[in-house]
Formats: C-alpha cells, sequence, structure tokens
C-alpha cells in the first residue's frame, strides 16, 4: 500500500503504511524483505526535502542488511544516501555513496544494478555541472542497458541523454 500512495504522491498515507510495515516486521526475525519499508520510508521523506529523516531511515536500514551480508540491499541503502546527499548539494559525500554502489555492483552479477550505479554517478556529476562525465556515465548505463534489453532502463537512459542535451 505505502508503494501505491508514495507513487500517487499521497505522501502522508505512504508515510503511515510504511511505518506500519516497520512496527509489524519488529516481531519478526530479520530475513530479506522485512524491512524494505525502511528505505521505502526514506523515500518519501526524500520527496519531502526532509533529509535528516531520510538519512536515519537509510542508515537503519544499511546497518540491518549489513548484518546480514546482503550486498545488493547495501547497494541500494548507499543509492539512496547518495541520492540525499545530492539533494542537499553534498556532492562529495553523495559522490562518495554511489562509489560505494558502483562498487558492490560490479562485484555482483545484476546487469541492471551495475547499470544503475553508472546512472546515479551520472547524475551526481551532472547535478555538480561536469557535464563531459555526466554524459560519458550515462552513455555507459544506456549501452549497458540496451545489450541486456532493459527496456524501462532504455527509457530512463534516453530521458537523461534528453536532460542532459537540453543543458549542454
Amino acid at each position: 500500500m505505502g508503494i501505491s500512495y508514495l507513487n500517487s504522491n499521497n505522501h502522508p498515507k505512504a508515510i503511515e503504511y510504511f511505518v506500519r510495515s516497520i512496527e509489524t516486521s519488529k516481531d519478526l526475525s530479520d530475513d530479506k524483505e522485512s524491512f524494505q519499508a525502511q528505505l521505502n520510508l526514506a523515500e518519501v521523506y526524500i520527496r519531502d526535502e526532509q533529509y535528516d529523516l531520510a538519512e536515519a531511515e537509510a542508515l537503519t536500514y544499511l546497518e540491518r542488511v549489513k548484518k546480514l551480508n546482503l550486498q545488493n540491499a547495501i547497494k541500494r541503502s548507499y543509492d539512496v544516501l547518495g541520492k540525499i546527499h545530492i539533494a542537499k548539494k553534498d556532492y562529495e559525500l553523495g559522490f562518495s555513496y554511489f562509489q560505494k554502489g558502483l562498487q558492490l555492483a560490479l562485484k555482483g552479477d545484476s546487469r541492471v544494478l551495475k547499470a544503475h550505479s553508472y546512472n546515479n554517478i551520472a547524475i551526481a556529476y551532472f547535478e555538480n555541472g561536469d557535464l563531459s562525465l555526466a554524459k560519458e556515465n550515462f552513455k555507459k548505463a544506456l549501452n549497458m542497458r540496451l545489450k541486456y534489453n532493459d527496456l524501462v532502463g532504455v527509457t530512463e537512459s534516453y530521458y537523461n541523454l534528453g536532460d542532459w542535451n537540453y543543458f549542454q
């Protein structure tokens, strides 16, 4: 439910359902998905520009998934932390989180996560005004997505390259 409310921009309801999910999962053992709501809640807070709350949720999630050694989940937490700091215009810290995510993605076998990581790096460069490195990384992401027929990712890459072209 929380995701539906988040996608429809009803943030108060999204928060309500994510908090319910978090509260419910406290009675469960820490399995792979029982606390995904924590990272989803961080996403709501980012959209609401409540960056301190977003960071607190993302760091709690990171701590939990590190204990379980869930590499893809750790990578996702780094992505969210990077997004928080880019939004706060702390480009150096945001970039460092995206770099950590990329390093984990490169060690794993998920082509989608690898391409997503290059896209994140590109966004960090773009937001910081380094358009040449942004384009280079947007193209890396696009080429990977084309190679593996990731249609949603391809669409995102073309959109990002369109933005890049507009600001050129």
